[in-house]
């Protein structure tokens, strides 16, 4: 198979576009197939700018095969391991420490579920390809009142707290007296939608946004 080819199959077990780049740039943390003289490479950049995980092969096809059987063994085993799925997100780490947090949480007068507090004491909001269709942006702390009221949370959907938000301006939210999440449709057209339940913690709604 050619690179475009791979692009076609990597799709079709749900590895997410966003961690691998075929057209030769590289970037760090994504996987990249180059044609370099005779050979192709295919290989990875870290943080600091260093090749990583080299491997050189004689043909585009032989790259391509490497490329796709090992994203296959990764991928095809537990597709939807909820595990899996949250290293993938690009995590922001948490500047408060855990009084700050509980103060916090209490300011908003909203009943976090548990599996979302936890994820806060550790990470201040991420971002990042969920499945092959979401792209979701996890607010950090600092920026919860300015997007709530910005899409007008207390007017269109006053019993939710604004706290995701994805590529298509779908909007996700916390119910402020239960343990639920809701998905709000298109945030632009607030007052044509009804909020949609999600899931109960933290871990199911990483797994309800692979699925969409």
């Amino acid at each position: 198979m050619n690179k475009q080819e791979l692009i076609q199959q990597l799709d079709l077990i749900h590895v997410p576009r966003g961690i691998y780049n075929l057209n030769g740039e590289c970037f760090p943390d994504k996987t990249t197939i180059s044609e370099s003289g005779s050979d192709w490479e295919v290989f990875s950049i870290d943080e600091r700018g260093n090749k990583v995980n080299d491997k050189i092969f004689k043909s585009e096809e032989e790259a391509c095969q490497y490329l796709y059987d090992a994203y296959s063994k990764w991928f095809n085993y537990n597709l939807r391991d909820v595990n899996r799925i949250s290293s993938l997100l690009n995590k922001r780490p948490q500047f408060r420490n855990g009084d700050e947090l509980e103060k916090f949480f209490a300011e908003l007068d909203c009943k976090f579920p548990n599996s979302i507090s936890n994820f806060y004491k550790f990470y201040n909001g991420a971002d990042g390809f969920i499945g092959q269709n979401i792209c979701i942006n996890i607010f950090p702390t600092e920026s919860f009142y300015e997007r709530n009221i910005f899409y007008k949370m207390s007017i269109y959907f006053k019993d939710l707290l604004l706290f995701a938000i994805d590529q298509n301006q779908v909007g996700y939210a916390i119910s402020k007296f239960k343990n639920e999440i809701f998905d709000l449709g298109d945030l632009n057209l607030p007052e044509r939608n009804k909020p949609k339940y999600a899931a109960q913690d933290f871990q199911k709604f990483l797994l309800y946004l692979f699925d969409k």
